[in-house]
């Protein structure tokens, strides 16, 4: 496990890779945030977005799923 004095400004680590689909977008707002710009691809073209996006939350949630997965790896290669 690093801590933060041990990391170097600019330091960066590879946890993988999520290509979010429209129908895992749409079945995640429609759960925990339904705005239009994460659930209808009209509206979503309307947005400031210009097309469907994920939700913050379902990019936090994915992000946590890689690091956590990502530490896994890490400290069994260390074993």
């Amino acid at each position: 496990m690093k801590f933060f004095e041990d990391i170097q400004v600019g330091e960066r680590i590879a946890i993988g890779r999520h290509t979010f689909s429209a129908a895992e977008i749409k079945a995640f707002a429609a759960r925990f945030d339904p705005q239009p710009f994460h659930l209808d691809e009209a509206a979503a073209e309307r947005s400031h977005f210009g097309a469907l996006v994920a939700s913050g939350w379902h990019s936090a949630v994915v992000w946590m799923r890689l690091m956590v997965e990502h530490q896994v790896r890490e400290d069994a290669a260390r074993r």
